[in-house]
């Protein structure tokens, strides 16, 4: 076969082709296109009822108070949850960081923690207490120094698996933590008002 007639034999079956393809790629869902658009899972999302996000922490969690844990809340949980820990610190303290609360191993069927939980190592219902910056299980009420106003830190997090024991404090927790992160939320007040 010629060289002439076979490029233009190949030209037209080229063309041919793309006339093929364009009427076939309209635009009626049956193929090519993109699913829609699955909604978005709900954000993992944690509460503290006795005080509002950012907004001052009552004094009855203080050690002026009745230094007692807040009751505290969560919802939209991801569904392969294994268990929560949690984590409260001042990052404003003088002296750096310091840690008032460690909890973690707590099941994931909760939906959130009572109010005054007791500072037993191992928690009733499943949890267990890391060690505060004192080197003790269990909440420790705020007790800033001076009259500036702390920012208190309450993170919690939705994890694939339990983690650890009951002799981690918050570094041991947070180095744990890496890979097994599923969600997680900050909610901060502030003390003194």
């Amino acid at each position: 076969m010629p060289a002439g007639l076979r490029i233009r034999l190949l030209g037209g079956l080229a063309m041919a082709l793309l006339l093929l393809l364009a009427a076939c790629g309209g635009n009626d869902g049956a193929w090519g296109n993109p699913p829609p658009e699955q909604p978005p899972e709900a954000e993992f999302k944690v509460s503290i009822p006795a005080f509002e996000r950012d907004g001052p922490i009552p004094e009855r969690y203080t050690c002026v108070g009745e230094n007692i844990s807040p009751e505290i809340t969560w919802t939209d949980v991801p569904v392969v949850t294994g268990s929560f820990a949690l984590a409260m610190y001042d990052p404003d303290a003088p002296q750096g960081v310091f840690d008032h609360w460690v909890l973690f191993n707590l099941p994931p069927h909760l939906e959130g923690i009572p109010e005054g939980v007791p500072s037993d190592d191992e928690l009733i219902g499943g949890g267990v207490h890391g060690r505060n910056s004192y080197g003790d299980p269990g909440y420790l009420g705020l007790c800033p120094s001076g009259q500036d106003p702390h920012r208190y830190r309450f993170t919690v997090f939705a994890l694939d698996q339990m983690l650890l024991d009951s002799s981690a404090d918050k570094q041991a927790l947070f180095n744990a933590l890496t890979g097994h992160i599923l969600g997680n939320d900050r909610y901060e007040g502030t003390y003194p008002p």
